[in-house]
């Protein structure tokens, strides 16, 4: 493990994750994190909707607003519109599901989404359909390639070019859930359930390596498994320009005891 670890926001730049002098990586670039690789400004979206302000649960009342949103036609840009929460905290017991392309969920300011109620889950959820398809063909990672490594050089890049969009998998071994020691708690984790996955865009091939348009965030190591590439071929059901501005998210635990781990745990 590295003996520093220091995260620096740079304005303009996004964020950088800078490993001490032991770890094999030395900077992961995360400014591409951002709206359209964060080289095209935020769009502002006109408001359609409005929900006022109400008491108790108001999963219902917002979700019936998000699925009213999601039957507006697309203007020019995309966009069906935003969706404007007064201000005031809006509880919510369940979970909100944003499923249409082309909507923003925005606060007033001062606007607060308070997940109460039980069940470790995310409050707002933005998905799609999970339909993506690739090709059967799985490209090995040949060698190791470091934290933040653009490269990734593969036994055969045939079939590939310049603008194709890629699944790279870090498999997550049983050597590797050894070394970490994570065979010993309770059942310990079974090989293949902690796969990482990213998805890039080639942006360059030579000699059997591809360049990619964003960094990988935890290294492809051959006595780990090392790494495979899949090429994306369609994914007829995703969905894109949705956004979620302008509001605060809160999670409350059932109990005021404060290891009380039955409540939602993400955003």
């Amino acid at each position: 493990m590295p003996r520093s670890l220091a995260i620096t926001l740079l304005l303009g730049f996004g964020l950088v994750l800078v490993q001490g002098e032991d770890a094999d990586g030395i900077v992961i670039d995360f400014s591409h994190c951002g709206y359209r690789d964060s080289v095209v400004s935020l769009p502002n979206v006109e408001a359609r909707l409005f929900v006022k302000h109400i008491e108790g649960d108001a999963t219902a009342t917002l979700q019936a607003a998000i699925n009213q949103l999601a039957q507006a036609p697309s203007d020019e840009h995309g966009f069906r519109g935003a969706l404007l929460l007064d201000n005031g905290a809006f509880e919510v017991e369940g979970q909100l599901k944003v499923a249409a392309s082309g909507m923003v969920l925005r606060g007033s300011g001062e606007t607060t989404i308070r997940a109460t109620g039980t069940g470790r889950r995310t409050v707002i959820r933005v998905v799609g359909k999970d339909n993506a398809q690739f090709e059967e063909l799985e490209r090995e990672v040949t060698r190791d390639v470091a934290v933040g490594g653009f490269e990734l050089p593969l036994d055969t890049t045939i079939g590939l070019q310049a603008g194709d969009l890629v699944r790279v998998t870090r498999p997550s071994a049983k050597e590797w859930i050894e070394a970490i020691g994570m065979d010993r708690f309770l059942v310990g984790w079974p090989s293949g359930t902690r796969d990482i996955q990213w998805e890039r865009r080639i942006t360059a091939i030579s000699d059997k390596t591809i360049t990619v348009d964003a960094p990988i965030t935890t290294a492809l190591e051959t006595r780990f498994g090392g790494g495979r590439v899949q090429k994306l071929t369609q994914w007829p059901g995703r969905i894109h320009q949705v956004g979620i501005e302008g509001l605060r998210l809160e999670s409350l635990p059932m109990n005021t005891h404060p290891e009380d781990e039955n409540h939602a745990w993400v955003g």
